[in-house]
């Protein structure tokens, strides 16, 4: 399979307590590329980010305005 590694500025978005992709294996993939990307972290945001939709709106706004 292709190594689709991104080449340009790229932002990561998790939670911490995804209970769909586990938050260690997306931080340690995010780490080993060759342009890792910025990450924003959410501590107790989970898959969908239930009750943080807003903060995670002003997160991604700030990284990209």
């Amino acid at each position: 399979m292709q190594d689709l590694e991104p080449n340009c500025p790229w932002v990561l978005v998790q939670g911490d307590q995804d209970e769909i992709v586990a938050a260690d294996e997306v931080y340690a993939f995010a780490k080993s590329r060759k342009h890792p990307p910025h990450v924003i972290r959410f501590a107790t945001a989970t898959h969908f980010f239930h009750g943080q939709l807003k903060a995670l709106q002003e997160a991604v706004q700030k990284v990209l305005l």
